[in-house]
């Protein structure tokens, strides 16, 4: 079950809360599982460059006893890539924490660049860290740390025609304490480019 309130104002001020809770069984254990996303944000009125600035806090769940055989990690279902948790997808919604903060530009009418800033860290240190795609990047067991890292994130978005848009992106992701305590935590840096082409 969950729930979203979200809108704007004139005054350039918007504000979306969305939140979950999972329950069930999976087999013989119990679930018991949620999740909370919010972000404000600030259109700046009247300014030649078009802009909007942000602030976002996402926490899931995670499980805080695993040998007590109920599952209490968030189950993100159907996840999207690149959407929430930045660019690189090496952090999905579960057993997370993440503290955002951006701003998008709009210098151009057919130019918007955003740049934004991530700092994870797990829920539940007895917990594992998940990619996007649900998978145990690293286990809970692997370190007792609960910083992740942080991430930066840079996209220009450029749209030709109403047919032809163009993208762009960098993203760098800061290893933390966690990543160091449980295995290979060299940075990672990630450059794409990308053409969409609507019919």
């Amino acid at each position: 079950v969950g729930s979203r309130l979200g809108g704007a104002c004139s005054c350039g001020l918007d504000v979306d809360v969305e939140g979950g809770y999972q329950f069930g069984e999976v087999g013989s254990a119990d679930v018991a599982a949620w999740f909370v996303a919010s972000q404000v944000g600030y259109t700046v009125p009247d300014c030649p460059v078009k802009s909007r600035w942000f602030l976002g806090f996402d926490l899931a769940s995670g499980d805080d006893d695993p040998a007590d055989g109920d599952v209490g990690t968030f189950n993100q279902l159907f996840p999207l890539g690149h959407a929430y948790f930045g660019g690189i997808d090496i952090v999905g919604r579960q057993n997370i924490q993440d503290f955002s903060v951006g701003v998008s530009l709009s210098p151009l009418d057919k130019l918007t660049v955003r740049v934004e800033g991530h700092q994870f860290a797990r829920a539940e240190n007895t917990d594992a860290l998940y990619d996007a795609g649900g998978n145990v990047v690293r286990a809970g067991d692997a370190g007792s740390s609960h910083d992740i890292g942080q991430e930066v994130d840079v996209v220009a978005d450029y749209k030709l025609n109403l047919h032809l848009a163009l993208q762009a992106g960098y993203s760098h992701f800061f290893a933390g304490d966690f990543i160091s305590q449980s295995g290979a935590d060299e940075d990672i840096d990630f450059v794409y480019a990308s053409t969409q082409c609507t019919f």
